[in-house]
């Protein structure tokens, strides 16, 4: 399935590439640089983590998340929704405030926002904080 997932984004499969992307499908949450370089050791640098995550946001395999520590994070996007020349990650992203991880809530989508004229929207994001199901189960 990984180097499927990889073909079908037109993304070359190799080995790094197919072991970031296998982290990203395990994962029920957002992933940062720091998160996968510390999972994956010494197997990769963190240039060719860099490079990875940048052709997976360009191809249309994740999208960058922004949340209040300033640390982006990435998170696969949904099947047939994103592509080379279009991303739709318009959903609210949820920060847990007790164990840091980011979730993506894609059933719950941005409404469209009309800017002034002369206003040029490139990016709309929406992040909602508070405790996720696992944290909140232990409270």
């Amino acid at each position: 399935m990984v180097e499927e997932t990889l073909k079908s984004h037109n993304i070359r499969p190799t080995v790094n590439r197919r072991s970031i992307l296998k982290l990203f499908l395990e994962s029920s949450f957002a992933l940062s640089h720091g998160d996968i370089e510390q999972w994956l050791g010494d197997r990769c640098d963190r240039v060719t983590i860099y490079r990875t995550l940048e052709a997976f946001v360009k191809h249309g395999l994740i999208h960058k998340i922004s949340d209040e520590t300033n640390v982006a994070k990435y998170a696969l996007c949904g099947p047939d929704r994103c592509s080379l020349h279009r991303h739709d990650d318009r959903h609210l992203h949820f920060q847990c405030r007790k164990c840091g991880h980011t979730f993506c809530l894609p059933l719950i989508k941005i409404p469209d926002v009309a800017v002034p004229e002369g206003y040029q929207l490139q990016t709309l994001s929406m992040t909602a904080e508070g405790l996720c199901r696992e944290c909140a189960s232990k409270n």
